[in-house]
């Protein structure tokens, strides 16, 4: 398991407009070849395109994991040319020629990190006994002997030079790897000294620490606790010309919409591949291997993917090759969020408002919505509200314990948002093929009613080849048994038993389901007359779609004349955000011996709270059956406020009444002509 996040960068990328980076397109890439080469002169190249990197991103390290990126820019940029160097020295001297590099900084192999440490505020070169001449050859000047120094050398006397968004814990071991990136953005470089806690603290909160440590757990404890995210990062080849270039990923190509009902007789399942905080995963081998994304099986079935905000920050070429080269249609490819920006413990971080801050802003450039989160010391079902909370957030997946089932399909739900736990997990010594196969067949569908009818199973990457896998659980499982991206299965909960999904168009969404005067859908209260012998239905058997519907029991047919004998249900006033047009949507049932009919109007006020107009459905007996009414409508001008009412003052009736799912949409773009599904008679008054 493996994680990210990043806020902003001194020197690299920042973001300026969603879907893309703020960056260069290099007419010439120059490449140096590795073909014969040491590993102290990939780290005296590393070191100097991470240098480069901060004014032009054209120099490149060739590894086998970061040529097939470079390939892709070159076909997407015909007017860029590769040129490839065996020779350190030519790369030393055409830098040098060009004012990049100030001189050299020398290391031995207890110093790199030090050297990498102040590598980029000096504009110096790392070098070892054995590649110094290149530099002397060069005529660069030693700027830094830091043989014998540590990382509280370091930190004593550069402390206020050193990116404060930016730290990298890095075993001095793994030496090209990561070292570029941390020298083109000067940041602080060490591997788990003593003093680590106290470099940690010394961060902005809620930014990021690249790397590895001695141990998962430790890595992203010790990040979570100073309030800082973790990035998954110590096998990260060479990215910092990479991190620069342009690249356009937009937005996720599918999206469920919030209107979307559920349907009958299903049990619906999100399958999600989890690690994707593995920012060095999703780099190197995520998208061509046909393990994963490069699976000829991807497309034949709905998959999600764990996938960090932070990996356009590290190759947005990469990204956006995976973004836009995503499965629609029938068969969709959807990203969650692993984590936040970064990867952090919920229940280890003290501000986790903060991380949520940062979290969000990352998740709008990718255009994500649902956080798949992992905790592996407690469910600290406090912090993971606060996560879940935010207006962008559609629903959490949440995993924790062996194979991440260890909360085996728990549900809990704050402020009417699902936080789902695993329930299966694909994954070697745990569950299988066969045994998913067989209890998602056997799973309750009765998705507008039962929860359990709403399930996550986490598809483990490393184990075997999960997408053939996936491929032999799609060919088994039963018709009523539907494979949805995270989102759709987010919004059908909601929908159906918890606070109405909505989106930047929708005005009022209730469902009833706060079970209380409380509008759990839109926080609007409704007012009803003190004739109404019954305010909610929380018998399922009765309700449309949850456990709670509203009503009124009209024991006596109400009388036009005497409003008193009448049930009269008016919601407070919501503001129709300059829409010219709505969509108005509601269920509805009377019971089987009702006769007569109840009025359902939408209204209109002046900003003065003068009267405009109404829109009237007159809701004739359904005989016992649940009814959709649906229509279009204009708005009057210089509306300031709408409100709904469901009332028997108008009309005589007498009878059972429910009502359930009611939803009021701006219409984007072009107006319609107003039309009603269901029995319902309906006029529009105006006053004059």
């Amino acid at each position: 398991m493996r994680a990210n996040f990043k806020a902003t960068l001194l020197t690299s990328t920042s973001l300026l407009i969603a879907g893309t980076t703020s960056a260069a397109q290099p007419t010439h890439v120059y490449v140096y070849s590795r073909e014969n080469s040491t590993g102290s002169k990939d780290v005296m190249m590393a070191s100097l395109s991470g240098i480069v990197a901060k004014t032009n991103p054209e120099m490149f390290v060739s590894t086998k994991e970061s040529m097939p990126w470079l390939h892709l820019y070159l076909r997407k940029n015909t007017d860029a040319r590769m040129h490839t160097n065996p020779n350190p020295a030519f790369f030393v001297n055409r830098y040098k020629n060009q004012n990049l590099i100030n001189g050299y900084i020398k290391y031995d192999a207890d110093s790199i990190n030090v050297a990498t440490s102040i590598a980029g505020i000096h504009r110096g070169i790392l070098v070892d006994e054995t590649t110094e001449q290149i530099a002397i050859d060069a005529g660069l000047k030693l700027i830094k002997d830091v043989r014998g120094k540590d990382a509280e050398w370091v930190f004593q006397n550069y402390n206020d030079q050193l990116n404060k968004n930016l730290i990298f814990n890095q075993d001095k071991n793994k030496t090209y790897f990561l070292r570029d990136f941390a020298i083109m953005n000067n940041s602080f470089m060490f591997y788990e000294p003593p003093n680590k806690d106290k470099y940690l603290a010394a961060q902005n909160d809620h930014t990021l620490v690249y790397g590895w440590g001695s141990s998962e757990m430790e890595f992203f404890g010790s990040a979570s606790r100073n309030n800082l995210m973790g990035v998954a990062a110590d096998w990260l080849a060479p990215v910092a010309p990479m991190s620069k270039w342009e690249a356009d990923w937009g937005k996720q190509r599918t999206h469920t919409k919030v209107t979307k009902e559920s349907k009958p007789n299903k049990h619906y399942v999100a399958f999600v591949m989890s690690d994707g905080d593995n920012v060095q995963w999703l780099n190197n081998y995520f998208a061509w291997d046909t393990k994963w994304y490069g699976s000829p099986n991807r497309g034949n079935f709905t998959m999600n993917w764990d996938m960090s905000p932070e990996a356009p920050n590290i190759n947005p070429t990469n990204f956006a090759h995976i973004y836009n080269s995503a499965s629609t249609g029938e068969h969709k490819d959807f990203f969650v969020t692993a984590g936040g920006h970064g990867f952090t413990y919920p229940s280890k971080t003290p501000d986790i408002q903060g991380q949520m801050e940062a979290t969000l802003k990352a998740m709008a450039n990718v255009d994500q919505n649902v956080l798949s989160v992992l905790d592996e010391y407690e469910t600290d079902l406090e912090k993971l509200g606060a996560m879940v909370s935010p207006e962008q957030i559609m629903g959490l997946m949440f995993k924790t314990g062996a194979a991440y089932k260890g909360n085996n399909g728990q549900l809990n739900w704050n402020n009417g948002k699902p936080i789902l736990s695993v329930k299966y997990s694909l994954w070697d010594g745990f569950d299988t093929v066969e045994s998913v196969t067989q209890d998602l067949n056997s799973a309750s569908t009765d998705s507008a009613h039962d929860q359990t009818a709403y399930t996550i199973v986490n598809v483990h990457p490393w184990s075997g080849d999960p997408m053939d896998r996936m491929s032999k659980i799609t060919a088994g499982l039963n018709d009523n048994v539907e494979m949805v991206t995270l989102e759709e299965l987010f919004i059908h909960m909601r929908n159906n038993f918890g606070k109405p999904a909505t989106d930047s168009n929708t005005l009022f969404a209730e469902n009833f389901e706060s079970k209380s005067n409380t509008n759990g859908g839109s926080g609007l209260n409704w007012h009803n007359s003190s004739n109404t012998t019954e305010d909610f239905i929380t018998d399922p058997s009765k309700t449309h779609t949850g456990h709670t519907a509203i009503g009124f029991n009209q024991t006596t047919t109400s009388n036009p004349s005497d409003i008193s004998t009448a049930s009269d249900w008016i919601s407070d006033t919501f503001s129709p955000q300059d829409a010219d047009q709505v969509d108005w949507s509601f269920y509805y049932k009377t019971d089987s011996a009702a006769t007569g009919s109840v009025r359902a109007q939408l209204r209109a006020f002046d900003s003065d709270g003068n009267f405009l107009g109404e829109f009237n459905i007159d809701l004739a007996s359904s005989k016992g059956q649940w009814r959709k009414i649906q229509g279009q409508f204009d708005i009057p001008e210089n509306t300031a406020v709408l409100d709904l009412r469901y009332s028997s003052i108008f009309l005589p009736f007498q009878g059972q009444f429910s009502l359930d799912d009611i939803r009021i949409s701006k219409v984007i773009p072009e107006p319609a002509t107003a039309g009603l599904v269901g029995l319902a008679a309906c006029t529009l008054c105006r006053r004059p």
